[in-house]
């Protein structure tokens, strides 16, 4: 595998192409030690240093299942300092992201000691706006603001830019506009510290309720109460939907005879980073996922 890697298979669901990029991106990025995704769970060597290095979980495709119907469809990832996946818990996490693919490609990132979420839109912009945009960014600040923020952009960088360039380097798809003239712009749009329940709820795994009386008691109080339904099938779009509208519930409860499908290292404690540094909770039911 680690030979193959550029060109080998990290997924087996159609959309490899859409898969196997990640583990190039992750590869090529240079920050990346170890990485396995939910397809290939053993470690995979991405050549990066052992120390100041990453290890990389994740999920290449969430919502594969739901390709072909045109729906949103996602990607998941953890990021742990090091050089190892085992003896790790989701508190260990030093970043995690989320990316969503859509009308928008946007980026969900979040990175420890950092407050919030924050979420990032790929624009396409032209070289000729992008002189203009810099040059009206320059004339409206001040001097003194200016050298601030570069202090305060130079203290953040070794962290922060890492952990961007490491989880947001590599779009999914290939730009038809990518020319000469066009280039592509990640443009933060979003940042999040604050979830409320609110009245909205996505309810994964609704069959369950048949022999899982909770679960079908929990459900029953949404619907009387007048919760809003919002669940599209993936649990990128569902997750995503609660940061940026600062509201709502995501539940995926298991039964005797429907067990669980989501997985803690790939899909569960990345998510719960990203719900719990966005100001939300996130639990197995009777304690902390982390």
């Amino acid at each position: 595998m680690r030979d193959s890697l550029g060109k080998g298979t990290w997924s087996s669901c159609p959309c490899a192409k859409c898969c196997n990029v990640r583990g190039m991106a992750l590869r090529h990025s240079h920050f990346c030690k170890y990485a396995c995704s939910e397809e290939v769970p053993e470690l995979q060597d991405m050549e990066g240093p052992v120390e100041g290095g990453f290890s990389v979980a994740f999920d290449p495709l969430d919502g594969s299942s739901i390709v072909d119907t045109n729906f949103i469809v996602g990607t998941i990832f953890g990021v742990w300092l090091g050089d190892k996946l085992t003896g790790v818990t989701g508190r260990d996490q030093v970043a995690a992201a989320m990316g969503i693919y859509g009308p928008r490609t946007t980026y969900v990132l979040v990175v420890k000691g950092f407050p919030g979420t924050h979420d990032r839109v790929l624009l396409h912009v032209s070289s000729m706006e992008q002189r203009v945009e810099n040059v009206e960014k320059t004339m409206e600040t001040p001097a003194y603001e200016q050298k601030e923020i570069l202090n305060q952009l130079i203290e953040m960088s070794n962290r922060f830019n890492a952990c961007v360039d490491l989880l947001a380097s590599y779009p999914v798809y290939e730009a038809a506009e990518n020319s000469r003239n066009t280039r592509r712009k990640w443009q933060h749009v979003k940042e999040t510290t604050q979830i409320g329940e609110g009245k909205m709820f996505s309810p994964g795994n609704l069959r369950a309720t048949f022999d899982n009386a909770d679960y079908d008691k929990l459900i029953n109080y949404y619907v009387r109460e007048k919760y809003t339904l919002r669940y599209t099938g993936g649990m990128v779009p569902d997750v995503n939907q609660i940061i940026v509208k600062e509201k709502g519930v995501f539940t995926n409860v298991i039964s005797p005879t429907t067990k669980a499908k989501l997985r803690l290292l790939f899909e569960v404690s990345p998510l719960g980073f990203l719900i719990e540094q966005a100001g939300g909770y996130s639990s197995d039911g009777t304690k902390e996922i982390q």
